[in-house]
């Protein structure tokens, strides 16, 4: 308040009285102490907290701490200080704190809360390529053309709608002559208007991420970030090829100035490449890069690629390595890692292909990109078909795989689970295969199907489970190897196993991801299991804030028990609340293995209708009803529902 007192010492730091005058004399000292409307909280923390210290209705949100510093604003001196950083004992002024360097506190808020979330749209898939040309990204009419050709609109590479969130603008939009180890200007012969592109990208739903290499890196290079910033760009992919992290701190405190206090930032910083033996770059020797000395700080903005690995079989295996089973990757804490896709340089073999898609995936990040034509139609209307089902059952797995990733935050356990994870003791040694969350067993295909005998992949598959195969449905019992059909008439489908007694939440077909829409309809794909109980509870929030750190998020606990006559499935109450909450969800139950004819349906204690047409479950906002495909052995059940009410589903045989 420049009153030439420290807000620490100052009776009242929000208003200048430098002589600390009673001027409300309650005999208390000062001018802000006062509780003027009588609900309990006195002016100054009123006005702290931007509520209406003259209203009584009008009080401060006790929970809410701005700069996240583990003091509510309404009591905090400084609600808005960098985040983290608690400063209040010195004042507001920082030059007086003593601040660490290396943002630890940024994550031990709260541990194990170690990586924050993304926001949601970071989930989906990212569209990169390197080079220039008509099949690369080295003008501005080629890179709004491969935008419009994943949206199905009229461009020069034809109609390929697929489901993107995410593209890349990688190198040369600076010039052919891009001058290694980078600069900053704009090719304005090949992207005449920079803004005008990035504009038009985000009336196409896509957000835009720009690749940045060092060089004269310091207070010009930085104005000239922000210069992009201020053009839109998203993403910063800082490509830097240093031993420290001093270039990606002052890069990620100025996206965070940028973008504010409350905002999720998704900033892919550090060239992380362990292991890759097969990077052919000798300025990583073609081995593992020194590990980082700030951990903390790297995982705090947790978007991390394994660098430029060699698009073969063993780069492919050393990238599911890298990312799931060591101690570089998600063993370790680093659970937002993922891989050019398929490799950085080759890739041209359409089995590596597709299965190096499938793999990505089913990871935390799932981006196309190398030095050749990455774009989904680049390897044959074949594989652009095998990799529009892999990446749109990714896209219907979002709930599924959200939720998860607030697992990440609040217990620090990865997506994806190594199987000395997630069953110790069993099968240790099984680097390519894993578990995707607690559900779902994942086995990429690491090498080219006539290396398997019989162009037959073995898959373990835990014991005291019983496990069902995704796409066939059979059930298999656990503690045992089963062989699944790997060559070229199954390319379309990756291993794929469901742990039975599994809820699965899935929801529609969408082509991007608004986190503002809830998945709708929510379909719960649902793996009974005889004589038992299992849950599952699906979280969701606003999808782009921080406010799930301060308790902004909701949950909806799902249970389903199987019986010898028929099963339940509990629809809890959704709990909690967050920003554009929806106030109605429209549910579909998939009941998988319904081989029993059944008898009734019931929907808290109510007969609902047998329908004769799955039609009528597609048919959402109806009333409710169901429908038993016994060909398939699959029972579909519909209702819509308020989220604030619990529903009782009971199935009888």
């Amino acid at each position: 308040d420049s009153d030439n007192i420290t807000d620490s010492q100052d009776n009242c730091p929000l208003e200048a009285n430098p002589q600390q005058l009673d001027l409300d004399q309650d005999n208390i000292g000062d001018i802000c102490d006062s509780d003027i409307d009588g609900d309990g909280y006195s002016n100054e923390q009123e006005t702290i907290a931007k509520t209406d210290f003259k209203d009584p209705n009008s009080i401060p949100l006790t929970s809410l701490d701005s700069d996240r510093d583990g003091v509510t604003d309404y009591l905090d001196k400084c609600p808005n200080t960098k985040i983290g950083r608690r400063v209040d004992d010195f004042g507001c002024d920082q030059k007086s704190a003593k601040l660490t360097d290396n943002y630890s506190d940024e994550i031990k808020l709260n541990p194990p809360k170690t990586e924050p979330m993304l926001p949601k749209w970071a989930l989906g898939y990212m569209q990169s390529g390197w080079g220039e040309g008509n099949n690369g990204y080295g003008s501005q009419q080629n890179f709004l053309d491969h935008a419009k050709a994943l949206r199905g609109l009229n461009n020069q590479y034809g109609d390929h709608k697929h489901p993107a969130d995410i593209m890349v603008l990688d190198m040369y939009w600076t010039g052919k002559e891009w001058s290694w180890p980078g600069n900053m200007s704009w090719d304005y012969i090949a992207f005449p208007n920079p803004k005008k592109m990035i504009d038009e990208l985000h009336h196409l739903n896509f957000k835009i991420m720009m690749n940045y290499h060092e060089g004269g890196f310091g207070p010009d290079w930085l104005k000239k970030l922000q210069r992009d910033l201020d053009l839109g760009v998203d993403i910063v992919w800082l490509d830097f090829w240093r031993g420290d992290s001093n270039y990606e701190k002052q890069v990620w405190q100025l996206l965070k100035e940028y973008h504010g206090n409350n905002k999720r930032i998704v900033f892919m910083a550090r060239h992380y490449a362990r292991p890759n033996h097969y990077n052919q770059e000798a300025i990583l020797g073609g081995d593992y890069m020194r590990k980082p000395d700030e951990q903390e700080l790297e995982k705090s903005m947790p978007f991390h690629w394994t660098g430029d690995v060699l698009g073969n079989w063993q780069g492919l295996q050393e990238s599911i390595d890298a990312i799931v089973y060591s101690e570089e990757g998600a063993m370790g804490g680093w659970s937002y890692l993922h891989s050019d896709t398929p490799g950085h340089t080759m890739g041209e073999d359409p089995e590596l292909a597709i299965r190096w898609i499938q793999f990505s995936d089913f990871t935390t990040g799932t981006r196309n990109h190398g030095t050749t034509p990455r774009d989904v139609w680049s390897w044959g209307p074949e594989i652009e078909r095998y990799s529009y089902f892999s990446r749109m059952l990714r896209y219907r797995l979002l709930p599924y795989i959200y939720t998860y990733t607030w697992t990440i935050w609040d217990k620090a356990i990865p997506l994806t689970r190594p199987m000395k994870l997630a069953y110790p003791g069993q099968a240790d040694d099984k680097k390519y295969q894993y578990m995707f969350g607690k559900e779902l067993l994942v086995a990429p295909v690491y090498q080219a199907a006539t290396e398997f005998p019989n162009e037959k992949l073995p898959v373990f598959l835990p014991a005291g489970e019983d496990w069902i195969n995704y796409w066939t449905h059979q059930v298999h019992q656990g503690g045992q190897d089963v062989l699944v059909p790997v060559g070229k008439k199954h390319l379309k489908h990756m291993p794929l196993f469901v742990k039975r007694g599994a809820i699965i939440p899935m929801g529609p077909e969408i082509f991007h991801i608004d986190p503002a829409k809830h998945a709708d309809p929510l379909t719960l794909d649902i793996y009974p299991k005889p004589d038992t109980q299992t849950s599952f509870t699906l979280y969701d929030d606003d999808g782009e804030s921080l406010e799930y750190q301060r308790g902004s998020y909701a949950t909806t606990e799902i249970t389903m028990m199987a019986l010898d006559k028929g099963l339940t499935v509990d629809i809890g109450e959704t709990l909690g609340s967050y920003r554009q909450k929806p106030e109605q969800q429209n549910y579909i139950l998939k009941i998988n293995l319904q081989d029993q004819p059944v008898i009734q349906v019931t929907l808290n204690e109510q007969f609902i209708s047998n329908s004769d047409s799955i039609d009528d479950i597609n048919d959402l906002g109806t009333k409710p009803c169901w429908y038993h495909n016994q060909i398939d052995n699959i029972l579909y059940i519909k209702l819509t529902t308020k989220v604030g009410n619990e529903n009782k589903i009971s199935v009888q045989y």
